[in-house]
């Protein structure tokens, strides 16, 4: 358990609205309007100001408060200070705060839209996740449909050149061996072992430019293959797009996360009090803010 003060300032007179601020912070803290003089002195000019002891480490009592209007054996308005002890608790301890209903963690509306764009915001309750999402799906779309469209046009470009061991081939080892002179082994082997190394030498590689059964076969071929090569890039463009998506939408999602809890945050407390003394009717309301 971390100890934490709460420091509340009262703005205190006879008929006068009070205003009470509270913060939380990580030490004891004195305030810096602390001051020797006994807040009894003041009482009857100012009878409603709270009068609040605290005993430091030292062992030491001091009032905190001193007069803002009026003389200083007759103020007219008071500011006062109390310090509070405070404990910071854990979902462990039977007197934690309950959870708020409706509450929404940040943290799990920024991992579901950056595991699947769109359900963050739905959790937060925004509408906008459904935009994400239909821009994930289309982005699917796309990339299955890029991908297959060039595989397809490789394999059709693949059936133009045919294989290098068959004569009537759109490209032949052994025609292009005929005009070359050359041994066909190594461009055959490599056709073995690697088919998309052997394409783009016989499509590139102007000592191959023998093997073709004609001009127009060869640029039927790169026509097939640029073509392919193309829908390849839109691809990888279709991958970047969805990527950012996912960050979109998980920055989104923190933002539609944040909205949704503003009105539920209990980090402002408005309370108000009166009663009747024999110095007349007193009132007091404080806003209290913690974090």
């Amino acid at each position: 358990m971390t100890r934490a003060k709460r420091l509340t300032g009262v703005l205190a007179c006879t008929s006068v609205v009070l205003v009470e601020a509270s913060v939380f912070a990580g030490s004891a803290f004195a305030g810096p309007f602390a001051a020797d003089a006994a807040l009894a002195d003041w009482a009857p000019a100012c009878p409603t100001v709270v009068v609040d002891e605290q005993t430091f480490g030292d062992g030491r009592g001091e009032t905190l408060a001193i007069p803002l209007l009026g003389r200083s054996d007759r103020p007219e308005m008071v500011w006062a200070q109390r310090s509070i002890d405070r404990q910071w608790s854990t979902r462990s301890d039977p007197d934690h705060p309950a959870p708020i209903p409706g509450w929404r963690s940040e943290a799990t509306s920024v991992g579901l839209s950056m595991a699947v764009p769109g359900t963050g915001q739905i959790y937060a309750g925004a509408g906008s996740g459904y935009v994400f999402m239909l821009a994930e799906a289309a982005g699917w779309f796309s990339l299955f449909w890029l991908r297959n469209g060039a595989d397809d046009l490789r394999d059709e470009a693949s059936g133009v050149a045919g294989a290098p061991s068959e004569a009537s081939s759109g490209w032949s080892a052994e025609r292009w061996a005929a005009a070359t002179g050359e041994d066909p082994r190594a461009i055959e082997a490599l056709y073995a072992a690697d088919p998309e190394s052997y394409y783009t030498a016989i499509e590139k590689d102007s000592r191959y430019a023998a093997g073709w059964a004609s001009g127009a076969t060869q640029e039927q071929f790169s026509d097939l293959r640029g073509r392919s090569d193309h829908k390849l890039r839109q691809s990888r463009g279709a991958g970047t797009l969805l990527w950012l998506n996912h960050l979109a939408s998980a920055a989104d999602a923190l933002r539609a996360a944040r909205i949704h809890n503003l009105p539920l945050r209990r980090n402002l407390d408005l309370k108000a009090t009166g009663g009747w003394r024999k110095h007349g009717p007193t009132a007091r309301i404080a806003l209290e803010g913690t974090f």
